[in-house]
């Protein structure tokens, strides 16, 4: 987050992660980066997909992969 927009994450927003799970790659949540996100690697080994909401520039949804693909997880931010 901070890499691109120079913010950190503060309350009232949170980070939410979730684990990767069977049905994570066809979801909507997954959908939604994959239509309208952005990726920013840092090779080798870190690749960060991602949709990042316009109105505040911080919430948002992102997939995290590293080591091309070997452990993916998944994480949200955004208001309780």
């Amino acid at each position: 987050m901070y890499v691109e927009t120079g913010r950190f994450v503060e309350p009232p927003l949170r980070i939410q992660f979730f684990a990767d799970g069977p049905d994570m790659p066809s979801s909507e949540f997954v959908q939604v980066i994959r239509t309208h996100g952005k990726t920013l690697e840092r090779q080798p080994g870190i690749q960060i997909n991602h949709a990042i909401e316009p109105e505040d520039g911080v919430s948002g949804l992102f997939e995290i992969v590293f080591w091309g693909g070997q452990i993916k997880t998944y994480a949200s931010v955004g208001a309780d």
